[in-house]
């Protein structure tokens, strides 16, 4: 109904529970009013893609993370035209996060390269987990940023689950888990929560996978892999 779904106490919030009672009603909705809900969401973003205040753009995040999960017939679209004009790295990262998820490699690819090696992209993705995840209690300043100290129980937890999963887009996700777990525990000079356990655990599901037709992607997370472990053991040490 064109009518901002949050109310005020949660406008700067992002959780993973809303977003899945969000897709829960969708997912319940008709054809015709999924159109409606993707048009809404579309015209939203648009609405708020040239206002740079911390209200618009967690505004634009909110719109990105359900219009690369809603699937519709435009999708992509939608995708290539938010990438071609949003310059904010909040909303940068969601539309990564939900175009990686599509299974769109190339994207990942990208991503993975920008982490690697923009300071800035690291700060903004760590601080995203340990908001997203309620490891840190985050200001209503945009992006949200990891201050080094914070403990990362929740998100390691989310990561333990993603590599639980059967589910592709978790698999897509593999690379950026492990390479944010690198840079929080560089962040930290220090390996807590990860355990030798943990990383145990990562390594069986790493080298453990049925994904043929993936390759060469998977050739790419056992070298993140690897690198995480020799991260551990250099810190730990």
């Amino acid at each position: 109904k064109k009518i901002y779904p949050y109310p005020e106490f949660l406008k700067f919030v992002i959780r993973p529970e809303i977003n899945r009672y969000f897709r829960a009603m969708w997912n319940e909705s008709t054809k015709d009013i999924k159109n409606v809900i993707v048009t809404n969401l579309w015209d939203q973003y648009l609405h708020n893609l040239f206002v740079d205040t911390d209200a618009s753009i967690i505004k634009r995040v909110h719109a990105i993370y359900h219009l690369t999960r809603f699937k519709t017939d435009n999708q992509m679209q939608q995708i290539e035209k938010a990438f071609s004009t949003e310059q904010n790295i909040s909303v940068l990262l969601s539309l990564y996060f939900g175009v990686i998820k599509l299974g769109h490699l190339d994207y990942e690819k990208k991503f993975y390269e920008i982490l690697s090696k923009d300071a800035n992209y690291n700060l903004a993705n760590r601080g995203y987990h340990l908001m997203y995840y309620s490891d840190s209690m985050m200001s209503e300043t945009l992006p949200f940023i990891d201050n080094g100290k914070d403990n990362w129980t929740g998100t390691l937890a989310a990561f333990i689950r993603h590599f639980s999963s059967e589910k592709l887009e978790h698999y897509f996700l593999r690379r950026i888990d492990l390479v944010t777990m690198k840079h929080l525990i560089e962040a930290r000079a220090s390996v807590a929560p990860l355990t030798e356990n943990d990383l145990k655990f990562f390594s069986e599901k790493v080298y453990n996978f049925n994904y043929g037709q993936y390759a060469d992607f998977q050739k790419s997370i056992e070298a993140a892999y690897l690198d995480l472990e020799k991260t551990f053991n250099a810190i730990k040490s």
